[in-house]
């Protein structure tokens, strides 16, 4: 199933408070990306998307199932770079940076910067889990990653690393939907004196 902007913008609407950016990780056409892009606009925050814009990376163990297929094979999704989509946001203005490349070699790029809400869709095993890292350590407390690919019965391809990133870090999804989304909500950090 492919992620639409309406199943996440209840998550969105619940971070108007929290301060920082917001990101999608994954853009392919923009089709969620520009209604994000927009509500960034609106809350006069930057909107960050994330892709190589050249389809997908080779698949790796992680990413076949048990019989040793996977569903997404290198290059899929490859949409010529990001000339079209660059014309599809120019509309949005200073909003909207674009880092192409691929995760996790692009993140170091974004430097420093802080997040309310970031949206990871890449479907493959290692994106994703080097994408919740990066995305966990750059998030505001109070803000939200959300994951689509979530299937709670797959072991391999973007689950498994979800599931191993719930692992390392102990943390248990705060929402589920049917879409195909978690969402992990980042706890206030408090200083104790």
């Amino acid at each position: 199933m492919r992620a639409a902007y309406s199943q996440i913008a209840f998550l969105v609407d619940a971070v108007a408070d929290v301060p920082g950016d917001l990101a999608e990780l994954g853009i392919w056409r923009g089709d969620t990306f520009v209604p994000l892009a927009e509500a960034a606009r609106a809350g006069n925050r930057k909107c960050h998307a994330i892709d190589t814009f050249r389809g997908m990376m080779a698949p790796v163990a992680q990413d076949r199932d048990a019989e040793g297929r996977c569903a997404y094979s290198e290059g899929q999704f490859d949409v010529g770079g990001s000339g079209a989509f660059r014309k599809r946001v120019a509309g949005l203005g200073a909003t909207v940076c674009i880092w192409e490349g691929a995760v996790p070699g692009i993140l170091s790029a974004l430097g420093d910067v802080v997040l309310a809400f970031s949206h990871l869709d890449m479907d493959h095993y290692t994106p994703t889990r080097h994408a919740l890292d990066w995305a966990w350590v750059h998030t505001a407390p109070g803000g939200i990653v959300c994951c689509h690919d979530w299937i709670r019965s797959r072991d391999y391809l973007a689950a498994a690393a979800i599931k191993e990133w719930m692992s390392v870090t102990g943390l248990k999804p705060a929402g589920e939907l049917r879409s195909g989304h978690c969402w992990f909500v980042k706890e206030d950090e408090r200083v104790d004196s």
